[in-house]
């Protein structure tokens, strides 16, 4: 006999609130200012053209226009470069990854709560 008791979750319920272009394209602008401070600048092409889309940060040429930032992998993977630290004070390669070691992502998470407790 048994004398256990089973709820079952519907994970479609969560997903509807967060596998969705809206939720995706907020994620991705609060993680672009939250990585901002680590993302190297001179004059701000790198930053300032970057592509925010629903889940993802495009950094780099997305054309010819001249005024995006065609050397965005160069600088993203310059593990040896020396990069300015006059305009973002922790401007580093691999700028992500440098959020995520100074604990940006928590902020993230709890930017990503108050946006799910707001639905």
């Amino acid at each position: 006999m048994n004398n256990g008791v089973i709820i079952k979750l519907s994970e479609n319920d969560f997903l509807k609130i967060v596998d969705n272009d809206s939720f995706g394209l907020f994620v991705a602008q609060e993680w672009k200012s939250l990585i901002s401070p680590f993302t190297p600048r001179r004059e701000g092409i790198l930053e300032d053209t970057a592509r925010v889309n629903p889940w993802e940060i495009e950094y780099g040429s997305f054309s010819n226009d001249p005024n995006t930032a065609p050397y965005a992998a160069y600088v993203y993977y310059g593990d040896k470069l020396n990069f300015r630290k006059d305009n973002n004070v922790f401007a580093t390669s691999h700028w992500d990854n440098a959020a995520i070691n100074a604990k940006q992502d928590d902020k993230l998470i709890r930017a990503a709560q108050k946006f799910i407790d707001r639905r």
